[in-house]
């Protein structure tokens, strides 16, 4: 096959930058989970798929109030580090757990 369905659509279209996995000990209640980072709707998204990557499972939309241009994981701290390209701040979110 050359082209497959996609699994999930956003309609209208969020403007993906990037998407990356939540490491499985960040947080408890993130257990095989992704960031979806959006840069039309000034969010970060969090994503479950089931365990084929056949059906999206739910998405939770968290509002940063700005472009997510970029995101890592920084492994040492536990913590991922967002870009925010038209406020021009960086957001960081760090496990509490």
């Amino acid at each position: 096959k050359f082209f497959q369905e996609p699994v999930f659509a956003f309609v209208p279209s969020i403007g993906i930058s990037k998407i990356i996995e939540i490491p499985n000990d960040f947080s408890k209640f993130m257990k095989d989970n992704f960031f979806i980072t959006s840069l039309n709707r000034r969010s970060i998204y969090r994503v479950k798929f089931d365990n084929e990557y056949n059906k999206l499972l739910f998405v939770e939309e968290i509002r940063v109030g700005g472009r997510v241009r970029d995101i890592i994981y920084i492994k040492k701290i536990k913590a991922f580090a967002m870009y925010l390209e038209d406020i021009a701040k960086i957001i960081v979110i760090k496990s509490k757990n």
